[in-house]
């Protein structure tokens, strides 16, 4: 999270996240643990018909191995939709409640909005058929070696992957919905806040400020390319996404009297300045930097001299 914040909203982060990992954790558990079993189940296998992990499965072995590994594979199954849905009803309600902090008593009924009520209906289709390739990718392998065997349970590893995305994306997205909604019933503006360490787009949203019903614009980043292609109320901006929303009324009115847009924007500089976003390669960091450099800077001199020796430099210090 962007820093210094105040106290309140460091809270609602550290909230925001651990519902984010409780949901994925819940959702992914059960099917991790059923790769697990037959990971083990088909490595035996091949142990006992190679004689060890590090030998070729004898060519007159395939066949019977290999209907091992499909019956295997065809017995996973992963369908989370009902507590998907369960998941964006409660991320609606977190959202309410963190508004709630700015906005006072909040009387709002939600249903989540149709983006993310057509991700939760497709969720159990994509991860069948991720698990669908990987009984196809068994069934045409070579099975040589055990690699093999582990490429063919990887596919079906896609599937947990995209269900934990999948589970992140809706979380976030629902506790950023009922903020949103609450800011828009109450006439409040919006605020973006990201991580301290985020990606280049969205530390270009950080600060930024929308009213009641408007929309953030496309295309901000002080990256190369943006991953923001079109209007968006607010976050998630991309997968993983861990950007926030809070109303926002005016630094007059806030409870501690801060303008958080500004510190926001301030805060943002300085991280692509000392070179701190996780999601970007050092090139990409020191031509970021570089174009802050060029911008109106908010952050102190020190930090925009450190940078400049940084770019004149081409690595950052640690």
């Amino acid at each position: 999270m962007t820093s210094p914040l105040p106290p309140w909203l460091a809270r609602q982060d550290v909230e925001a996240i651990a519902f984010e990992e409780r949901a994925a954790e819940q959702l992914t558990a059960a099917a991790r643990r059923e790769l697990v079993a037959v990971t083990r189940r088909v490595t035996a296998e091949y142990v006992r018909r190679a004689g060890g992990v590090d030998q070729l499965l004898p060519a007159d072995q395939v066949p019977a191995f290999r209907a091992v590994l499909v019956a295997a594979l065809a017995g996973l199954s992963i369908r989370v939709g009902d507590r998907l849905a369960r998941i964006a009803a409660a991320g609606l309600a977190l959202g309410l409640r963190h508004a709630a902090a700015v906005l006072g008593n909040i009387r709002l009924r939600l249903r989540p909005s149709p983006a993310l009520r057509d991700v939760v209906a497709a969720v159990n289709e994509r991860a069948a058929a991720d698990l669908a390739a990987a009984v196809r990718a068994a069934r045409t392998a070579d099975l040589e070696r055990h690699s093999d065997v582990m490429a063919a349970v990887g596919r079906a590893n896609q599937a947990v992957h995209r269900v934990d995305a999948t589970t992140r994306w809706v979380a976030n997205r629902a506790v950023n919905e009922g903020i949103a909604a609450a800011a828009d019933d109450a006439v409040a503006a919006r605020l973006w806040v990201a991580e301290r360490d985020a990606c280049l787009t969205c530390l270009a949203y950080a600060g930024m400020v929308v009213g009641a019903g408007e929309l953030f614009p496309a295309g901000q980043t002080f990256g190369d390319t943006s991953a923001v292609v079109g209007a968006l109320a607010g976050p998630p901006a991309h997968p993983r996404c861990r950007c926030r929303l809070s109303p926002w009324l005016s630094a007059r009115e806030s409870a501690d009297g801060v303008n958080l847009p500004d510190v926001l924007r301030r805060e943002a500089q300085r991280t692509v300045l000392r070179g701190w976003s996780a999601h970007a390669s050092e090139p990409a960091r020191l031509r970021a930097a570089d174009r802050v450099l060029r911008s109106h800077l908010l952050v102190p001199r020190s930090v925009a001299d450190r940078a400049r020796r940084a770019v004149a430099a081409g690595t950052f210090d640690t």
